[in-house]
């Protein structure tokens, strides 16, 4: 439903309570999904079933997973624009972990917080 003089619709907030997710959950995560085959052939309702997180739902793994796919293909990409240069201009530097992960906005990384589901800050 849209609002008649904006044409905008309005923010509706979930019902679902946010996640942190923290470096051991998305260590059992990765886990899950490297089990089922990679990010590719994961699907949210298997990895949720792998990973058998009290009080984390699908909706959780949908979203994880749709960033963690996103960050894996944004990597390759870099990967594969640091070996073309390396090709081209001789000497490449590696990316990073730090760099890969830190590409792009912030606003785009989902980070949780809430729940009751466990304690550091993610660590990727």
């Amino acid at each position: 439903p849209t609002t008649a003089k904006s044409g905008v619709r309005p923010y509706v907030r979930s019902k679902m309570p946010r996640l942190r997710w923290t470096h051991d959950l998305h260590h059992c995560f990765i886990t899950a999904v490297e089990r089922l085959g990679g990010e590719d052939r994961a699907t949210p309702k298997m990895v949720l079933e792998m990973m058998n997180v009290k009080g984390l739902s699908i909706t959780h793994v949908k979203s994880h997973l749709q960033m963690y796919r996103s960050m894996k293909h944004e990597q390759l990409l870099h990967e594969s624009v640091a070996g073309k240069n390396k090709k081209v201009e001789g000497t490449t530097t590696q990316l990073s972990n730090d760099s890969r992960i830190s590409s792009g906005s912030s606003s785009n990384h989902h980070y949780y917080s809430g729940s009751g589901l466990l304690g550091q800050p993610p660590m990727w």
